[in-house]
């Protein structure tokens, strides 16, 4: 156990598959580290995707649709659902209660029609564009 013979090749190669060991974890911690924006773009990407699936929804499930001064409105079923920028948000209003972030680091936001065609044109922080085209299946869209 304790002896005064020094290291055997036993514990030298134990001590050497050790160091091994630690050293492969600091390329991948490097990558992690420097590779800091992706993780945010691909957040942003997901959080971009959620958005426009819920938005069509919403849409393709509405009465009325309105679209003035760049935020969106939809009836349905009696309640007005509005989409607007506040501050680098999206956000959700019901009967314009209550406030949903439905989406973030937003830096400039669009929102158009053409025929039964609503386009959204989003810009976020990171100087990407972001654009859909949502097909309305209602009649009465209004745009002010």
């Amino acid at each position: 156990m304790l002896n005064s013979k020094g290291f055997t090749m036993l514990e030298m190669l134990f001590s050497f598959s050790i160091f091994c060991l630690v050293s492969s974890f600091i390329p991948i911690t490097f990558q992690l580290v420097l590779d800091h924006d992706s993780v945010h773009t691909r957040i942003q990407k997901m959080e971009w995707e959620v958005f426009v699936y819920q938005l069509s929804k919403e849409i393709q499930m509405s009465e009325h649709t309105n679209i003035s001064n760049n935020k969106l409105e939809l009836s349905i079923g009696g309640e007005t659902i509005s989409y607007e920028k506040y501050g680098s948000n999206i956000r959700r209003l019901v009967d314009y209660r209550g406030h949903e972030i439905v989406l973030q680091n937003v830096k400039g936001s669009q929102f158009n029609q053409t025929g039964q065609t609503i386009h959204i044109n989003v810009m976020d922080t990171f100087n990407q564009s972001h654009e859909v085209n949502i097909f309305t299946y209602i009649s009465s869209v209004v745009i002010e």
